[in-house]
């Protein structure tokens, strides 16, 4: 996964492929579970939580939304599947600070 001497963690066309072949199989493949997890924890960076407990159960609650809704990408309505967990995750996350 690099290009041009630099280094990039997942690639939109990479994960949008591990979902497609997810939706045929009927489960989550281990390397698409893999990428969501990367995901989650790269769009927590940007967050700040005092407490590492605090950190763990956002994460926590992020990633139980998006394993429950995996299956819910519609590829009809675009490839960007790289949007659609972000958006999940970043969701899942402001719901386990709210709560």
């Amino acid at each position: 996964m690099e290009q041009q001497g630099k280094k990039k963690y997942m690639s939109g066309k990479d994960l949008y492929y591990e979902i497609i072949v997810s939706k045929a199989l009927g489960r989550l493949t281990p390397r698409a579970a893999n990428m969501l997890m990367l995901l989650g924890k790269k769009a927590q960076k940007k967050m700040f939580y005092k407490s590492i407990d605090d950190r763990n159960d956002c994460l926590q609650s992020a990633m139980l939304d998006v394993f429950q809704n995996w299956h819910n990408f519609d590829e009809l309505k675009g490839e960007n599947a790289f949007a659609y967990y972000t958006e999940i995750i970043k969701r899942g996350l402001a719901k386990g600070w709210n709560s």
